[in-house]
């Protein structure tokens, strides 16, 4: 799953990412950028679920975007792009090519516009395999200890344009230690997946002059391994929930037995 939270605000929409792909054991497989842009006109596109499948259609909608005429035309090629998802998917394992795509645009004749599109059925009241519009804040990722936030005192509030420039590494940092709370998940078996925000947080930004990404901060997370948010804490231990620790002290007990 990405960690993803989009906002639009007057001037520009902003993208904060996360960077890890992992495997269904919970392993860091790659570390990734999993927001894609065209250096020709104001796109950019992220999404959630299959890591592959997200890659691809990343770098469809970038080419799509540096080799079209205009950006109405790029528009008009975004319905012709989910008809042939629709079309497509109704051939494949559709739990395994799951996905959520959240994508950022400007026009001269549009503005900005945030759209979204996602394969799951039966999540969403509104049709799949179709582009919807969206306003304000669009966020894909584990929650956030209200307290925990509360406690932060930042001075910027989110309606700030400063806001996730400033404070959007510290978001997903917040996230990371989500290790046992119950995320927005796309898949409810993954609810207590463990923390899956890693590798590095991008801030990625379209306005009417085009497209800038830049890197926040990055975390040394080992690939082949689970992510641990402490592993850089010294001598801090997640202790988990109590179910969680009887769980532990099971299995500890089990290891001293010959």
């Amino acid at each position: 799953m990405t960690a993803v939270i989009m906002i639009k605000y007057s001037d520009c929409i902003q993208i904060v990412t996360d960077a890890a792909a992992y495997s269904k054991d919970n392993k860091l497989r790659k570390v990734m950028d999993k927001c894609w842009y065209s250096e020709r006109l104001p796109v950019a596109l992220t999404g959630r679920g299959n890591s592959h499948v997200v890659e691809m259609l990343g770098k469809a909608v970038v080419t799509m975007a540096d080799n079209v005429e205009t950006m109405d035309d790029f528009i008009a090629w975004l319905d012709v792009m989910a008809e042939g998802l629709k079309q497509h998917c109704q051939t494949l394992d559709e739990k395994e090519w799951n996905f959520d795509l959240f994508l950022a645009t400007y026009s001269e004749s549009e503005g900005l516009q945030q759209r979204v599109l996602w394969s799951y059925d039966g999540i969403y009241d509104e049709p799949r395999y179709r582009w919807h519009r969206r306003e304000g804040i669009l966020k894909g990722a584990p929650d956030i200890d209200p307290l925990a936030l509360h406690q932060k005192g930042w001075k910027l509030g989110i309606e700030d344009p400063q806001f996730l420039p400033t404070h959007g590494a510290d978001l997903l940092d917040m996230m990371r230690q989500n290790v046992f709370g119950k995320g927005s998940m796309l898949h409810k078996e993954w609810a207590d997946f463990g923390a899956v925000v890693g590798g590095h947080c991008r801030l990625t930004t379209v306005s009417a002059a085009g497209v800038r990404s830049k890197i926040l901060r990055s975390w040394a997370d080992p690939l082949d391994e689970t992510i641990d948010p402490y592993r850089d804490m010294g001598n801090v231990e997640a202790i988990g929930n109590r179910r969680e620790r009887r769980a532990k002290k099971a299995n500890a007990k089990r290891r001293m037995v010959v």
